[in-house]
């Protein structure tokens, strides 16, 4: 991982990211600080999906996140990982990526894109926007009602029906 997106892992983990109080805020400054990275909204991505189009879905959170939700069909990357993790992805195959808001996501996009992937988006407010937005969670035991909060400041973001805590 790059040392720009460990800092900003260890700024936005640790003591929030410019001082964001709810989820708008902070995706306005996720795409911000990744200007580069194109988004998605949960919207479009269920579109696509329902059209049939092939989509490789990618979760970069922690295993202990996914385990208590997910998107459907998601496939879980270590946080910090290279893009050879993907070596059985062909390089212009649609790449959707997500984490909890989107910061890993977008510094793993960044590194899909160097590696040479052409068609990756992150999913705009990860999957906190997608569970506020009301679409369906799943984990290893069916349907999921609540997300991981990844840490106290960022589950504040969520509505308090999706907490875990």
């Amino acid at each position: 991982m790059r040392i720009s997106a460990v800092l900003t892992l260890l700024a936005c983990g640790l003591i929030g990211c410019g001082g964001a109080n709810d989820l708008r805020d902070v995706q306005r400054q996720v795409r911000e600080r990744y200007q580069d990275v194109r988004q998605i909204q949960s919207a479009e991505l269920i579109a696509e999906r329902d059209s049939g189009t092939q989509l490789v879905l990618i979760d970069v959170r922690s295993a202990e996140e996914v385990a208590v939700s997910r998107i459907q069909n998601a496939r879980r990357i270590e946080p910090g990982s290279n893009a050879a993790v993907l070596a059985d992805v062909a390089h212009g195959a649609p790449i959707v990526v997500y984490c909890s808001v989107g910061h890993r996501s977008c510094a793993f996009a960044e590194e899909l894109s160097a590696a040479g992937f052409t068609n990756v988006r992150n999913l705009d407010g990860g999957i906190f926007r997608w569970a506020i937005d009301g679409h369906p969670l799943v984990n290893d035991d069916g349907v999921a009602a609540r997300v991981h909060g990844y840490n106290q400041r960022w589950e504040k973001l969520l509505p308090e029906k999706l907490r875990t805590k």
